[in-house]
């Protein structure tokens, strides 16, 4: 479908606009562009990538993702099961940078149970 094949294009060209760039990625969150790429995840388009790529290296970043971002992740995980896109996922939330973040563990377990 045309449409599917449009929007798995735009997911790739947000990857290749902020990959790395902090001033861009802090844009993309001001503009709540964030929850259009988590809306994405779970369409087969590669959304899941570009989230992963977006908080996995940007902790001040990760501080920043609401609770309704958390929990339609882990709605995923429920309903495709633990694949590595979503635990994927987990690392980059948890511990962007290899640097925990105490706050979305907490949350992350909170909302699991």
């Amino acid at each position: 479908c045309m449409k599917t094949r449009c929007l798995k294009l735009l997911v790739r060209l947000w990857l290749g606009t902020f990959l790395n760039q902090r001033k861009i990625e802090m844009y993309f969150l001001k503009n709540g562009w964030v929850e259009t790429i988590n809306n994405l995840n779970g369409h087969g388009l590669g959304a899941s990538d570009v989230f992963v790529a977006l908080l996995s290296n940007n902790k001040e970043l990760v501080r920043q993702v609401d609770r309704s971002t958390v929990l339609k992740f882990i709605h995923f995980i429920r309903i495709l099961g633990p694949l590595d896109t979503w635990l994927s996922f987990l690392v980059a939330l948890c511990a962007p940078a290899e640097s925990a973040v105490g706050r979305m563990q907490q949350l992350v377990l909170e909302s699991i149970f």
